[in-house]
């Protein structure tokens, strides 16, 4: 545990990855943007050479003094910012290359169902699985608790995850 959501974040990438990680998966710790770090465990389970990824939370617009040091402690080299420019700003992009020491990429789409999207269609990611297995979960807040139950399971799959529109019915393409 940490003394608020960041830290904890970053104490469980601590007890995870003991040796380091040279990828890190970096979300916005905001309430509403918290399903693009859900999202995110498929993208982190095919990290490093199939041996994950922790996923750290930063400030839309600032990086919170526990997430660098974990940054820092993981000696990581790249890091994948998931979710759009309003949810992790390009300052915070800025502040993560540490002077240009860590390669820093973005995957994001245009609201989180299209980010979802976005992360699920990865160039390299292994295949679903020989039953072609996904998990569909509702992105709409109230609903968010289904996707974050999921998470393990999308993580161990590694099973994608898309997010519906549960409100309206809608699938994105």
């Amino acid at each position: 545990a940490g003394s608020d959501r960041f830290g904890t974040a970053a104490a469980i990438a601590a007890a995870a990855f003991p040796n380091g990680a040279p990828t890190v998966i970096v979300a916005s710790g905001l309430d509403t943007n918290l399903p693009d770090s859900l999202a995110a465990s498929y993208l982190a389970a095919q990290q490093n050479g199939g041996k994950g990824a922790p996923i750290l939370l930063v400030n839309s617009d600032s990086v919170p003094p526990a997430t660098a040091a974990a940054i820092l402690s993981l000696k990581a080299t790249n890091i994948i910012i998931v979710g759009g420019t309003t949810a992790v700003t390009p300052s915070v992009a800025s502040t993560l290359t540490n002077g240009g020491a860590i390669a820093v990429t973005r995957v994001a789409g245009p609201n989180r169902f299209a980010t979802a999207d976005q992360i699920d269609s990865q160039a390299g990611f292994m295949a679903v699985g020989p039953k072609k297995t996904a998990i569909v979960a509702d992105g709409v807040d109230a609903n968010l608790v289904d996707a974050l139950g999921a998470s393990p399971l999308e993580s161990a799959g590694p099973y994608p995850l898309f997010l519906v529109n549960g409100v309206t019915g809608t699938l994105s393409a």
